[in-house]
């Protein structure tokens, strides 16, 4: 994984996880949730270490996530997980996409 920033200064990460496309780059909150999209609950310590982000950059990203109503939180489980209206949200542009 390589880090680069662009030109607004926000760190620019190649995606992960590899296998959905090695030369997509995407920004740290992208980053995240390609890691939940598949709406599994993930430990937090998990997605701060897939990510590669720092845990500051990570735990900031995370909030504005849940803020925004696109992850979920499991603050006893320490577990996060895409939302139904974020997953809903990526189905229809999908199909505009087509």
């Amino acid at each position: 994984m390589t880090i680069t920033t662009g030109e607004s200064g926000v760190p620019i990460i190649n995606a992960l996880p590899e296998e959905k496309n090695e030369e997509m780059k995407a920004c740290p909150l992208d980053v995240i949730l390609l890691l939940l999209e598949d709406r599994e609950w993930h430990d937090i310590a998990d997605i701060i270490k897939k990510s590669g982000l720092s845990e500051k950059v990570a735990s900031t990203c995370l909030n504005f996530l849940v803020e925004s109503g696109l992850i979920e939180v499991d603050l006893k489980e320490d577990k996060a997980k895409a939302s139904k209206a974020y997953l809903d949200f990526t189905k229809r542009i999908a199909g505009v996409e087509r």
